[in-house]
C-alpha cells in the first residue's frame, strides 16, 4: 500500500497516482489516508511526542482542517493517562477564549482516543525564545494575552498548571499578526472534577513550578501567575531565573530569591515581575485580573521597536488544497466517459452519467449546506465573543473595585484609629488650653470617617450591581452557548446524513468505474471507495 502526497489516496500496487500522476509515496503511518471517528480525514502528520500525535485532518463534511490529536496506543490501555488526556479536551472545552486553542470534539474511534483542535499556524514561543530575549514592549504584549486567558479559565474553575513556552502558540492570520493561544490542558486541576494527581505529588515542568507546587503542595490559581512570571522573565532576558539540575531548579523554586531584572527595564516592569516570581501566593498580583490591569498599564510606556516584532507568516502548504472525494473520482470518472463511445457500451456509459450527476448534485447540496453551518458558526462565534469580552470588561472593573475597596477599608481604620485618638486625648483633659482645638479636631476626623463609610458602602453597593450583572451575563453566555448547540447539532446531522447519501453514490460510482475499467484496460482505480 502506498499514498498520494497531493489526494490523499491510498493505492496497492502503483508507483503514481492515477488520479493526478505524482509520485507515490510509502505508507509509513497506518493513519495517513485513514477516516478516523467517520469524519476526519488524516493528511499529513505534523508532530509526535511520547504521548501522542498529531495530525492534520480535514472534517469531509464540513471541509474544514483541523489538528487531530491522537493518544498513544500504548496510552490508550492505562486509565491514568487516557483520563488525562480526555480531561485535556473537557477543560478546553469549557472555555471559550480567544487565547486558548478551540476543541471541536473529543472522540473514540476504535482502538483511538482523540481530540479534534483548532488547526494553528505559527511557532510555539519556546522556538521564538532560542532566537534570544525579546523586545519589552512584545513580551508584555505576549504575557498580557496569556493572563487574559487565564483569567478566563481560572474563572471557569480550571488551573492550567503547566504554563511555560512550549505550551503557549505564537499563531499567525493572514497578515502575520500574532496572537497567543494557551495550549495542552493535559495536567489542568479542574475544579468540579476529581483529582488525577495525589496530594503531595510534584506537577508541572520544573523550570517553571511555583514554590508552592514545589513543594508538593496543592496547586491554586496563582501558581499559574508564578509560570507566567518565569516564561514573562525569560523573554525579557533570554534566560531562565533559576538553572540546574531538575531537583537544584525545585528546591531554588521553593526558596531563592530570584535575579533582579536589569535597570534597563522599566521599574514598574520590574516590580511587577518580581511580584509574580514571589514565593508565597498572597505576594503575587491577587488574581489573573488584576495582573491584566498591571500589563495593561505598562504597556503605553514601553517603546515601539516595529525591527524587533517578530513576524510570522503562515506556514505554507506545499500542495494545492486537497481534493474531497468525489473531486478525486470526477477526472477519473470524465476520462472513461470520453473512451464510452461504442455503441455497446452506450447503456453502461449513461449508467455512469447518471451516478456521477447524482453524486455532484450532492455534492452541491453538501457544499451548500456546509457554507451555511459555516455561516451561522461565524455569527455564533462574533456573538460569543462579544458576550465574552463584555464579562471580561465587567471582570476587570470589578477587580479594580475590588482593589479600591480593600484600599478604602483600610484607610477607614486608619481614619477610625485616629478620631479613637483625639476622643481619648480630648477625655484625658477636657479643661485644658487646647482641648477646643483637640474637640475640633475630632469633630472634623468624625466627619471624615462618616464620609469614608458612606463611600464605601456605595462602592459595595456599585460591587454587587457589577456581581449581578456578570452573573446574568454569564447566564445569557451559557444559554447561548447551549442555543448555539443545539442548532449546529441539527445542521451538522443533516451534514452527516447528506455526507452519508454522498458516500453511497461515490461507491456505486466506484462500483461502474470498475466495470468499465475492466471493459476498456483503463488504469486501476483508488483501492478505497469514496
Amino acid at each position: 500500500m502506498r499514498y498520494c502526497p497531493r489526494c490523499h489516496q491510498r493505492f496497492a500496487d502503483a508507483d503514481r497516482c492515477p488520479l493526478d500522476g505524482d509520485p507515490l509515496a510509502p505508507l509509513d503511518d497506518p493513519r495517513l489516508g485513514a477516516l478516523v471517528g467517520g469524519r476526519y480525514r488524516v493528511l499529513e502528520r505534523i508532530g509526535a511526542g511520547g504521548m501522542a500525535t498529531v495530525y492534520r485532518a480535514r472534517h469531509e463534511a464540513r471541509r474544514r482542517d483541523v489538528a487531530l490529536k491522537v493518544l498513544a496506543p500504548s496510552l490508550v490501555a492505562e486509565p491514568l493517562q487516557r483520563e488525562r488526556f480526555l480531561r485535556e479536551g473537557r477543560a478546553m472545552g469549557r472555555l471559550r477564549h480567544r487565547n486558548v486553542v478551540a476543541v471541536f470534539e473529543v472522540g473514540e474511534d476504535g482502538g483511538d482516543v482523540f481530540l479534534a483542535l483548532e488547526l494553528l499556524q505559527g511557532v510555539a514561543l519556546a522556538e521564538r525564545l532560542v532566537k534570544g530575549a525579546l523586545p519589552p514592549r512584545e513580551a508584555v504584549r505576549y504575557a498580557l494575552q496569556v493572563s487574559e486567558a487565564l483569567a478566563h479559565a481560572h474563572e471557569a474553575g480550571v488551573v492550567h498548571r503547566d504554563i511555560k513556552p512550549e505550551n503557549l502558540f505564537l499563531a499567525a492570520d493572514a497578515d502575520g499578526a500574532v496572537t497567543v493561544k494557551v495550549l495542552d490542558f493535559g495536567l489542568a486541576f479542574v475544579r468540579s472534577e476529581a483529582r488525577l494527581t495525589s496530594l503531595g505529588s510534584v506537577v508541572g515542568t520544573p523550570e517553571y513550578l511555583s514554590p508552592e507546587m514545589a513543594r508538593g503542595q496543592d496547586s491554586v490559581p496563582s501558581s499559574d501567575l508564578y509560570a507566567l512570571g518565569v516564561v514573562l522573565f525569560e523573554m525579557l532576558t533570554g534566560a531562565l531565573p533559576f538553572q540546574g539540575t531538575a531537583p537544584e531548579v525545585i528546591v531554588q523554586h521553593a526558596s531563592a530569591p530570584p535575579p533582579a531584572l536589569g535597570e534597563a527595564l522599566p521599574a514598574a516592569l520590574r516590580a511587577l515581575v518580581a511580584s509574580l516570581l514571589a514565593k508565597v501566593p498572597s505576594g503575587r498580583p491577587r488574581d489573573a485580573w488584576h495582573l491584566v490591569k498591571a500589563l495593561t498599564a505598562i504597556l503605553p510606556g514601553l517603546p515601539e521597536e516595529p525591527s524587533g516584532e517578530f513576524s510570522l507568516r503562515p506556514r505554507a502548504r506545499g500542495t494545492p488544497p486537497e481534493l474531497s472525494a468525489l473531486e478525486a473520482w470526477r477526472p477519473h470518472a470524465r476520462a472513461l466517459l470520453a473512451r464510452c463511445r461504442a455503441p455497446d457500451l452506450e447503456a453502461r456509459r449513461k449508467s455512469l452519467e447518471d451516478a456521477l450527476g447524482e453524486a455532484e448534485a450532492l455534492a452541491q447540496t453538501l457544499e451548500e449546506e456546509t457554507l451555511e453551518l459555516a455561516r451561522r458558526e461565524a455569527w455564533s462565534d462574533e456573538a460569543l465573543e462579544r458576550l465574552s469580552h463584555a464579562l471580561e470588561a465587567l471582570g476587570l472593573e470589578q477587580a479594580t473595585l475590588n482593589g479600591e475597596l480593600s484600599e478604602g477599608a483600610q484607610g477607614l481604620r486608619a481614619l477610625k484609629a485616629r478620631v479613637e485618638e483625639h476622643l481619648t486625648a480630648f477625655g484625658a483633659a477636657p479643661d485644658s488650653a487646647s482641648a477646643g482645638q483637640q474637640a475640633l479636631a475630632w469633630k472634623a476626623l468624625r466627619d471624615q470617617e462618616r464620609t469614608a463609610r458612606e463611600a464605601l458602602r456605595a462602592q459595595r453597593l456599585t460591587l454587587e450591581d457589577l456581581s449581578a450583572q456578570r452573573a446574568a451575563l454569564r447566564q445569557r453566555l451559557l444559554q447561548h452557548e447551549e442555543a448555539r448547540e443545539r442548532e449546529l447539532s441539527a445542521l451538522r446531522l443533516a451534514l452527516g446524513a447528506h455526507g452519508a447519501e454522498l458516500e453511497a453514490a461515490c461507491a456505486l460510482l466506484a462500483q461502474r468505474l470498475g466495470a468499465l475499467q475492466e471493459l476498456l484496460g483503463a488504469p486501476p482505480a483508488p483501492d478505497q471507495g469514496c
